[in-house]
């Protein structure tokens, strides 16, 4: 007899085997996905339910009881919390809220910039022949948003509240700050505060910019003394606060008055930071030796008064170099800037890029390198233990055209301290040229000016080497462009 048992062969079973793998993880990615699907509505269901109900506990305070802590909103009493937690379900989800005035056209808006209209006059622009509203606090619009644990929105609500009276009464002033960055351009999206400590209660108000970098606080009590401090900070940018008077020194971005229905503006910059490549330094001493472990300090940025000759900024950083005299510097405000060292005086620096080639040198806004660099700047710092050493600051002109033909009668206006009676030499290649005093120029500590014939010169850069008190300054080239030198060009 003939033995017909059928069954699987090998093959067959590793292709059935296959084909259950691969339903089967099909299954479970749809799974996974409906869980995935069904805990978001779930969560966001919640999320619904509680920002309704938050709604709904602030329909049942009065009025003046709207406002949240930190907000442009002004009361008596205490503040609601502008963030709070709230568990559902086992599962825990942040709610914040926002109370703010909305000025509506219905009775005319206030007197806004144009593209402020925009945004401010709510239901605008106002009809044709409707009289400015002074009190642009027509009632409070709270807003309710929800996240989860992972920071996404899941909900969000708002609601309007009116008072008892077409408007509440107008017994304060308003306080219009507008911030844009070194450009002139509207940034958006930044924390305006408000403080004032020394009103009672104190004030303390927190608003974002908005499309058109405006912050309007509606509820600052009047206040004729310039007693209002402004601050404004937004991640990736340089943060600027306003300062009093010193003395006879004016601040130029100053704490602001409120005056009674009135409005006071304020104006702010703020720039984009490089935060870990705004500068190189490489420190040596007057002999052009790294300074390994040298303690310098950065001073810079936005000056604090108008006074040119006041060298107090927003910005300073003390770091120390490495093996190599060198230190890489980040986060720092742009503008211009200052090298300070505790055990040492500063003789001369230079910069890499075009512009101001000398001391001070300036960081540019944002984050784009020097071309071919890592850095955004490239400094080099001449440091001395002698305080009686010549330092140069700046030298005028800093170059000249072979093709102009006049290369006898150079005159060179060098810049600094303790240069009253110093030599002045240009190293140009192998061919040293050595000034003498310009005829009627006097000699100051601050200022000297020699007279150069470069009948050899070819073009190039030449170091300016300045000698005093039996040392010398050497203002070098510095790689990649030749700057922080007098170039000889074409």
């Amino acid at each position: 007899m003939k033995n017909n048992e059928a069954g699987f062969t090998i093959v067959e079973l590793l292709i059935s085997i296959v084909v259950f793998v691969i339903v089967s993880a099909s299954i479970i990615t749809l799974l996974i996905s409906y869980i995935s699907i069904s805990g978001y509505a779930q969560s966001k269901s919640a999320a619904i339910s509680i920002a309704t109900q938050k709604i709904e506990n602030l329909q049942q305070l009065s009025y003046n009881e709207l406002a949240v802590e930190g907000g442009a909103i002004v009361i008596s009493g205490t503040s609601l919390p502008a963030s709070e937690t709230v568990e559902r379900s086992s599962k825990k989800y942040t709610v914040k809220t926002e109370i703010n005035y909305s000025d509506d056209a219905f009775d005319g808006c206030y007197s806004y910039s144009p593209e402020q209209m925009t945004t401010r006059c709510v239901n605008g622009p106002p009809a044709t022949g409707k009289p400015i509203d002074n009190n642009p606090r027509d009632y409070k619009l709270a807003q309710v948003r929800v996240y989860d644990t992972n920071n996404r929105m899941l909900a969000t609500l708002s609601s309007r509240f009116v008072a008892k009276v077409a408007e509440v009464p107008s017994d304060a002033s308003m306080i219009d700050v507008m911030v844009t960055d070194s450009g002139g351009n509207k940034v958006e999206g930044a924390v305006v505060r408000l403080q004032n400590n020394a009103m009672s209660p104190s004030i303390d108000q927190s608003i974002t910019t908005d499309a058109f970098g405006s912050a309007l606080f509606m509820d600052a009590p009047a206040s004729a003394a310039p007693n209002y401090v402004v601050s404004v900070t937004k991640p990736g940018y340089s943060s600027l606060t306003t300062i009093a008077e010193s003395g006879e020194l004016i601040p130029i971005y100053g704490n602001t008055t409120a005056i009674l229905q009135s409005v006071s503006r304020v104006s702010l910059v703020i720039d984009p930071v490089s935060p870990s490549r705004s500068v190189r330094v490489t420190a040596v001493d007057s002999n052009g030796q790294p300074l390994v472990g040298k303690t310098i300090t950065l001073k810079g940025g936005q000056k604090m008064f108008t006074d040119q000759a006041d060298r107090q900024f927003y910005s300073s950083k003390t770091v120390t170099t490495d093996s190599s005299g060198v230190v890489v510097v980040g986060g720092l405000q742009p503008g211009s800037y200052y090298v300070d060292s505790a055990d040492g005086y500063v003789v001369a620096a230079h910069s890499a890029v075009s512009g101001d080639k000398f001391y001070p040198f300036y960081i540019p806004p944002g984050d784009s390198p020097l071309s071919g660099m890592s850095v955004m700047q490239d400094i080099k710092v001449y440091i001395s233990s002698n305080s009686t050493q010549a330092a140069i600051h700046r030298i005028t002109p800093n170059s000249i055209s072979l093709a102009s033909g006049g290369l006898d009668d150079i005159a060179i206006l060098i810049e600094g301290r303790n240069l009253s009676g110093a030599t002045a030499d240009l190293v140009c290649g192998t061919n040293t040229y050595t000034g003498i005093l310009t005829p009627y120029s006097v000699d100051i500590n601050t200022t000297i000016s020699r007279t150069f014939d470069l009948p050899t010169a070819n073009v190039g850069a030449c170091q300016l080497r300045v000698t005093s008190s039996g040392q010398s300054t050497i203002q070098d080239s510095l790689a990649p462009d030749n700057k922080g030198a007098f170039y000889v060009g074409p």
